[in-house]
């Protein structure tokens, strides 16, 4: 889904992480659960998504928040 995605909004930056080669990383954010999407704000704080839904609910998901660093939302 988030491979759908990431075609769709290519110019929002992502990168993937395999929490058991990186447990110091899912201690820092308590993280609860995978798969967790982390969504960096421009101020650096983070929002957690558990629940991905569909690719149009995602994708609402991402062009709402203001992860854009100040770019309008495609």
């Amino acid at each position: 889904m988030l491979e759908i995605v990431g075609e769709m909004l290519p110019e929002l930056p992502m990168a993937a992480a395999n929490l058991n080669l990186m447990p110091d990383l899912a201690q820092t954010f308590r993280i609860e659960s995978v798969p967790c999407l982390l969504l960096k704000h421009p101020d650096g704080h983070v929002t957690k998504i558990y629940r991905f839904g569909s690719v149009p609910e995602l994708l609402e998901r991402l062009r709402s928040a203001d992860v854009w660093r100040g770019k309008q939302a495609p």
